[in-house]
């Protein structure tokens, strides 16, 4: 798809023609707009046509000539052709966009509020052009079937969205419609349940009040009455808490169908209980508040709660708290004694309006019995009065009493539409905890499990365009999603850090930077629990800052090899490290920042030393950057400017300017003889004067770049942090094929690490501009996908490498790497060669 930033002219048919041309907007006459509007709308139309519809009249010579003095009075207002010939038919010129495209574009998109707040300015806006029947019949046949296709694709839209309860996609269908025909009483009954469902039910007040209003004496119907009820209800069975935070709902689609369907369980009578398993800032409280939110509006009592770790020991106090909005009253009233006075011992003060009796003695061992029998023959009875979902956010803080209760209840579960829907972190919950065994022991507890992890790639930017609002750039949006790992929690607290100028982002994806404050605390809860043997591990990963082979580590810590895999398994199960095959890495730059920060002067340059002396044996020369640096931060002065200057040197070499500023700079500062630092400063000014001009995004650069990878001088994760660069121009500039190659050269980095989250993401990417580039920029793609029969995707590997061998048929471009790529994927396969390589 063309950006618009490179159309020269741009028509606007909707409220009034505009056509902006050059910084200016010329007036047209009646004929010339009608013109206008004719062709853009249309897309193509004969001249005979346009004679009908401009003069009522077919087409003669006469009409012609005037048609084609329309024509040159509008080229000569504008400066420009708006219209390119084909035979005998008019069409825009390929250098004008209208907003008819756009309005399509959207539609395409499924971006249906977008599309109706296009057309519902209507085509001209009001204006009236009262040159021939034939053009005001024409005009609005135009604007009826626009709103028919609009309305047509919104009842779709809506249908299929709410059924599969992705609520803020159908808000937008609902939207749409609503604006088109607001007052039709389905529509609004639509847009008021889709606002409550999103959380917003001061929206859906003021859609009610605007009916109301068109209404007057007549008052609501029926079924806006409905939605406006089930909204209230819902709000107020929710404790009529505030409104969610404006960023929406982003992602978790098929946990939400799950959960959905734990919901339609419980309102058909059955009794289900859900755990949502998570870390802190998973999403958990988010999905709960969905899902909690959804049942309530689906005629479903939600009691919530959420335990507090200093109120752990209270006994039933989560229970209680859900508890608290309800009138117990009655219901204590109808389970008569001694019940009453058993639950009424637990509620606070002038909780009820009559103090209960004083408990009758009872021997202690039967208390508890008592109190559990108690507490469930009144969730019992609040659940025959109408479907209840007690939802406990943060079940982990609990107290023991509420926990067997709940076990107790559904054990002895009688047929009534009740359940719970709660939310755990495992880190908190030891393994004497009885939630232990509910998380873990799916044989003898059969609970719905849902584990929630990181947000898919596109979830991650869908969230992040929600956070920035437009104020980030592609660079900065690149820098946030690699720190947050898709983290929601991480992304959220890192941009809005950066956005308020309290987070300066990293240059590369090895320099250090300030861990948000709001992270440090969950951050540190990762490791906190470590063994003495796994935080080691974890330090030494955290100064290495890249995958590290266990046989390195194992020397570098001075430990055997097996003592490292139990604590590299222990970091594994705590989701603190990755590892594939025998390398190991930090899973989260965020992690490996926070670990490092947390280091004391001394141990760190221990670790630095221990691992500059590992590299020192086995690096060879192309370690000479890295030792450099670990030299640097371990105090070392003499062996980092040696190993600098050798870094600076191969820089120089290659070309690559910024690393070597950078390496002359290390030198400088850590030599001790004058004329050395004199001469290292001088390098240092050099290389950084060679390196100023050197941002411009090109095939050069990451020809550069790949040298850098082969001569190995430079960190690896350095070089990609400068494709991400790259690609961010190169996509700013539309330049497909730019991105496509850096893409390819990013495959080949990650694949030498054997980093295989980073190669599942470049194909993520191949696949993106596969669909959006040129042909040559496909054809790049299609050759790197064809590497994934090394990674677990020979079907599709198979599939990419027929595909760029057929591309590259019209196109000689690529056509070499096109048939090496495969070579190697056929012949891993077993496949016959000879067709394809003639």
């Amino acid at each position: 798809m063309t950006s618009r930033s490179v159309f020269s002219v741009h028509v606007d048919l909707f409220g009034a023609l505009r056509v902006r041309s050059g910084g200016s907007r010329p007036d047209f006459s009646p004929y010339q707009t009608a013109l206008i509007a004719i062709v853009f709308a249309e897309g193509s139309i004969s001249r005979g046509r346009l004679g009908t519809l401009l003069w009522d009249r077919e087409i003669d010579a006469h009409l012609r000539h005037r048609l084609r003095q329309l024509i040159h009075a509008i080229k000569t207002k504008t400066g420009q052709e708006l219209f390119s010939t084909h035979g005998d038919e008019l069409r825009p010129a390929p250098a004008v966009h209208s907003d008819v495209e756009t309005l399509r574009q959207r539609l395409a998109e499924g971006h249906l509020l977008e599309a109706a707040q296009i057309a519902e300015r209507g085509l001209l806006g009001p204006n009236e052009l009262d040159i021939s029947n034939s053009f005001g019949d024409w005009r609005e046949g135009f604007e009826q079937s626009l709103r028919t296709t609009l309305l047509r694709r919104t009842e779709g839209a809506w249908m299929s969205r709410s059924d599969a309860r992705a609520w803020t996609e159908a808000r937008d269908a609902a939207e749409a419609a609503y604006l088109l025909v607001p007052h039709d009483v389905d529509y609004i009954a639509r847009v008021i349940e889709a606002r409550a469902r999103v959380g917003r039910l001061q929206a859906a007040e003021v859609a009610y009040t605007e009916h109301l209003h068109v209404q007057g004496r007549l008052g609501a119907a029926v079924v806006v009455e409905e939605a406006i009820s089930r909204a209230r209800e819902a709000e107020s069975d929710a404790g009529g808490g505030p409104e969610l935070d404006m960023v929406p709902f982003v992602g978790r689609q098929s946990l939400l169908r799950e959960l959905d369907t734990v919901v339609r369980d419980i309102r058909g009578g059955h009794c289900r209980f859900a755990l949502i398993v998570g870390e802190a800032g998973i999403g958990k409280t988010r999905l709960i508040q969905e899902v909690s939110r959804s049942a309530a509006l689906d005629g479903v009592r939600a009691l919530e709660s959420r335990p507090v770790e200093l109120e752990s020991r209270i006994s039933l106090n989560p229970i209680l708290d859900a508890l608290s909005g309800l009138d117990l009253e009655a219901h204590l009233a109808r389970l008569g004694e001694p019940w009453r006075t058993v639950i009424g011992a637990t509620l606070p003060p002038d909780s009820l309006a009559e103090p209960v009796n004083e408990p009758p003695p009872i021997d202690d061992r039967s208390l508890p019995r008592r109190l559990m029998d108690a507490f469930s023959m009144l969730l019992e009875a609040i659940a025959r009065e109408k479907p209840t979902i007690l939802f406990i956010d943060d079940l982990h803080w609990a107290d023991a009493t509420t926990i067997s209760t709940l076990h107790f209840f559904r054990r002895r579960w009688a047929r009534v539409p009740f359940g719970v829907i709660a939310t755990v972190r495992p880190d908190a919950v030891g393994e004497r905890d009885p939630l232990h065994v509910w998380i873990e022991n799916e044989d003898r507890y059969p609970l719905y499990r849902i584990r929630l992890s990181e947000l898919e790639e596109e979830e991650s930017r869908e969230l992040l365009a929600h956070l920035g609002e437009g104020r980030l750039s592609a660079d900065d949006a690149e820098k946030l999603l690699a720190l947050s790992g898709a983290h929601p929690l991480y992304l959220t607290e890192l941009t809005r850090d950066y956005l308020a100028g309290r987070l300066v982002l990293p240059r590369s994806q090895a320099e250090a930077f300030t861990v948000p404050v709001s992270l440090r605390q969950i951050l540190s809860a990762r490791w906190s629990q470590c063994s003495r043997e796994a935080t080691r591990v974890a330090q030494l990963l955290a100064v290495a800052s890249r995958p590290t082979r266990v046989g390195v580590l194992s020397r570098a810590l001075e430990r055997p090899v097996d003592e490292v895999i139990d604590a590299v398994e222990e970091l594994r199960h705590r989701r603190l490290c990755a590892s594939d095959r025998d390398r190991v890495w930090i899973s989260h730059d965020l992690f490996k920042t926070a670990i490092y920060a947390d280091l004391g002067d001394v141990r760190s340059s221990l670790l630095h030393r221990q691992m500059a002396r590992e590299l020192s044996q086995s690096g060879g020369v192309e370690a000479a950057g890295q030792l450099a640096i670990h030299y640097d931060r371990a105090g070392d002065r003499e062996p980092a400017a040696e190993s600098g200057w050798q870094a600076g040197e191969r820089a120089m070499m290659q070309g690559a300017v910024a690393e070597a500023a950078h390496f002359f700079e290390l030198v400088a500062r850590n030599e001790k003889e004058g004329p050395v630092k004199a001469k290292a400063t001088a390098r240092y000014a050099t290389a950084f004067h060679l390196g100023r001009d050197m941002k411009r995004a090109n095939p050069t650069d990451i020809r550069r770049v790949e040298g850098l990878g082969e001569a190995g001088s430079t960190p690896v994760d350095e070089l990609i942090a400068r494709l991400t660069s790259i690609k961010s121009e190169a996509r700013s500039a539309n330049d497909w094929e730019a991105v496509a190659l850096a893409l390819d050269c990013e495959l080949r980095f990650h694949h030498s690490m054997g980093h295989l989250p980073g190669i599942e993401r470049v194909f993520h990417e191949f696949r993106g501009v596969s669909r959006k580039g040129s042909p040559d920029a496909s054809a790049v793609c299609h050759i790197g996908l064809a590497m994934g029969v090394l990674f677990g995707h020979p079907r599709d590997a198979v599939k990419s490498a027929e595909t760029a061998v057929r591309i590259t048929e019209s196109s000689r471009r690529h056509r070499l790497s096109a048939l090496w790529r495969y070579l190697v994927v056929m012949q891993f396969r077993g496949r016959v060669l000879a067709p394809r390589l003639e």
